[in-house]
């Protein structure tokens, strides 16, 4: 008989009966949290994709991939390109629509990230990975709008776990299949090629050491470079009339708000450490987290990440040298500004990578710490926590509260013969989406030049000197470019009507001496 002080593990390893019920009951409990994050992912993702009007960059994208020009389209990765025509010239224009294939996109690199940790690390880090990513902020953001980050994100974990099938037994056959795989994940975004070029070189580090005459030969090594090679130049070609190809050259050329103004070792070690700890928050998802809340929670995510890391080198050295590998490719590239720290948010496939490394630090730390109230702080800071953050995300009508339709249908409704409409920066594409054809003899003005206000005020008091009413139509996430030029047009008449949702404004501004005529002067 067994004493009552006896401990559970020494009376599960006396009765394998016990022991074969408790892990049943494990992975019972696995499977039906696992089944719980798919669903809550399915929420966060799909459910009211609708509910708001489309953002400056979610319509651009829409606008191109319709009716825009070969350079237009070419700013588009190719895939998204074609879907995106595809269903505007099938289904229709709705934001539902549009919207619905980054959102799927962000289900499947969840659904893939659990498939590829769960083969290699086990059940337990698997449903961390998982939950980790489907309640990351950005993750969850970028998901419900039309822009490709959430696409790139499914190509990075599918070719991670391709290129570890392929390094396991480097055959010609897996090579190519590998090689295939990059080429048509390049399609969806140029993701592909940092997790392609980590493989690249772990295979070919296998083959210099392997001895195994099926392993890949040489020229099929170099044959895969050449590949890699000729699209990412493909890529750039397509992409370099793109806005970001020309910021990424300008902060390689000058960097003066990139890198340290000082090269002192002092200097460089504090941006070094802020830099880094900026990343830490962008990776954890806490960037905009209140503190200390979010300091805690991200040092407890930097603790589980290095935890998982230590544990990944053992279990799974593929997954962690290509995961180093791309990091060394990022940073070393120089584009610290665009890649990783200024547009982390924007490299969701930087998420899926940091995954396996949090599922299975977690895992590990589940099974080392036996304390129950540990257990829930990590489950409820790690888990909980951005699950709820992003359940109030996902709440409201768009991630970045730009809400133009509804302002653009009570403009249309007090519209009178004669008025005109200025159209500020980052509203030109989301008005013509909303509104393509508007009443003869309304004149739209182009985009004004945004941070030129000397421009602005000009034009705006141009136009005011030769119609009756002029329109300013504004969308955009900064309060004090709105306060600064809605003041800047009112100096110069008299607001008649103003229609706003938060961030989206209209002012309707009538000149002065229209409003109040002078009398006219008696005839001599």
């Amino acid at each position: 008989m067994t004493s009552s002080a006896t401990p559970l593990r020494l009376s599960l390893e006396r009765f394998p009966a016990q022991r074969c019920d408790a892990r049943a009951t494990t992975a019972g409990t696995i499977h039906c949290a696992l089944v719980a994050v798919f669903l809550f992912a399915a929420v966060l993702r799909l459910v009211g994709l609708g509910e708001g009007s489309l953002t400056h960059d979610e319509a651009w994208r829409a606008n191109f991939a319709d009716h825009g020009g070969v350079a237009e389209r070419a700013r588009l990765p190719l895939l998204q390109w074609v879907v995106l025509w595809a269903l505007q010239s099938g289904v229709g224009r709705s934001e539902t629509v549009l919207r619905l294939p980054s959102a799927l996109c962000g289900l499947a690199g969840v659904v893939l990230i659990w498939r590829v940790a769960q083969l290699r690390l086990g059940n337990g880090a698997a449903l961390a990975a998982a939950a980790y990513v489907a309640f990351h902020y950005e993750a969850v953001t970028f998901s419900r709008v039309i822009k490709e980050f959430a696409w790139e994100m499914p190509m990075a974990v599918g070719l991670l776990g391709l290129g570890a099938w392929a390094y396991d037994r480097p055959t010609s056959r897996r090579t190519r299949i590998f090689l295939a795989g990059v080429l048509c994940g390049l399609a969806a975004g140029f993701t592909p090629i940092f997790v392609g070029g980590a493989c690249l070189a772990l295979l070919a580090f296998r083959r210099w050491r392997s001895k195994d005459r099926e392993a890949c030969s040489r020229r099929d090594l170099w044959i895969g470079c050449g590949f890699v090679a000729i699209a990412t130049s493909a890529w750039y070609l397509w992409h370099r009339s793109s806005p970001h190809y020309g910021a990424v050259i300008y902060h390689l050329q000058t960097g003066y708000d990139v890198w340290p103004k000082s090269w002192s070792p002092g200097v460089l070690a504090a941006w070094a450490a802020r830099s880094t700890w900026e990343l830490a928050r962008l990776a954890a998802g806490t960037a905009a987290m209140w503190d200390p809340l979010g300091t805690i929670v991200t040092t407890l995510f930097v603790l589980t990440a290095a935890v998982g890391a230590w544990h990944m080198k053992r279990r799974w050295r593929v997954g962690w040298l290509v995961m180093l590998v791309v990091w060394v490719m990022l940073v070393a590239g120089g584009i610290s500004r665009q890649w990783p720290y200024g547009s982390f948010p924007s490299n969701l496939f930087m998420v899926a990578l940091l995954a396996p490394c949090v599922g299975a630090g977690a895992a590990l730390m589940w099974r080392k710490i036996e304390a129950w109230p540990a257990r829930a702080a990590i489950v409820v800071l790690l888990f909980a926590l951005p699950a709820l953050r992003c359940a109030k995300v996902a709440a409201g009508m768009t991630p970045l509260g730009e809400h133009l339709r509804p302002v653009i249908q009570e403009m249309r409704a007090n519209l009178e013969p004669g008025d005109t409409l200025f159209v500020y920066y980052a509203t030109d594409d989301a008005f013509e989406f909303y509104w393509p054809h508007p009443p003869a003899g309304t004149l739209v003005e182009p985009r004004s030049d945004r941070g030129r206000g000397d421009l602005f005020e000009a034009s705006f008091t141009g136009l005011l000197s030769r119609h009756a009413r002029v329109w300013l139509l504004m969308t955009h996430a900064y309060g004090d470019e709105r306060s600064e030029w809605s003041s800047r047009a009112a100096a110069h008449g008299d607001v008649v009507h103003h229609f706003s949702t938060g961030t989206a404004d209209a002012w309707c501004i009538a000149g002065a001496d229209r409003l109040n005529p002078s009398p006219a002067l008696p005839q001599p």
